[in-house]
């Protein structure tokens, strides 16, 4: 990869064809395959994107999608076999169109962490996660699934966990070291 072409790597992706998908300042760029040293520029012309999008997440879904999450425009879902793209904003559902991360939980839902809350994808819909709903911060860094399939929440302002419309909530009083949770892993 050229480094200097990239304005910044923001996001990584191992898809299941060994191909690595690097999200960065100005699109998604991928290699052939893990043992390959040729570079792929994805054409991000095919996705109704600006060319100097930041794509600041990742993630293949167990349908083998590949989801691209930007910071400013929304949401992609490219399917590799059928080469069809699919976009989410703020005008089709989602809660705000700069993506942090994305995760897919046990049971295939995708769920988008973004500055102005949590959106969740089930069988084609997108629901929103908010102050509404019961979490106290609506700057989303991370989300990731506990051992019992609830759901955790890391925002910039404190860890919530979501459990059969339940939500409990831990901060910096409770004994985290910070409020802003940056990462999960469970």
């Amino acid at each position: 990869f050229d480094a200097k072409s990239m304005n910044g790597v923001y996001s990584l992706l191992k898809d299941n064809q060994h191909q690595i998908w690097v999200g960065t300042g100005n699109g998604a760029l991928y290699s052939n395959s893990s043992s390959s040293n040729k570079t792929y520029q994805f054409d991000i012309t095919k996705l109704p994107f600006s060319n100097s999008v930041k794509v600041t997440a990742l993630v293949q879904d167990k349908d083998g999608n590949i989801w691209c999450g930007t910071y400013g425009e929304g949401l992609a879902r490219y399917n590799p076999k059928t080469k069809e793209v699919s976009v989410l904003t703020s005008t089709t559902g989602l809660c705000d169109n700069r993506i942090i991360s994305i995760y897919e939980d046990r049971e295939g839902n995708i769920w988008i962490a973004t500055r102005n809350g949590l959106n969740q994808i089930r069988d084609g819909k997108v629901s929103v996660f908010s102050i509404t709903e019961g979490l106290k911060n609506e700057n989303v860094n991370c989300v990731c699934n506990g051992k019992d399939n609830s759901l955790w929440v890391g925002t910039k302002g404190g860890l919530f966990h979501l459990e059969k419309n339940k939500v409990q909530s831990f901060f910096r009083k409770d004994g985290l070291p910070s409020n802003d949770i940056g990462s999960l892993f469970l």
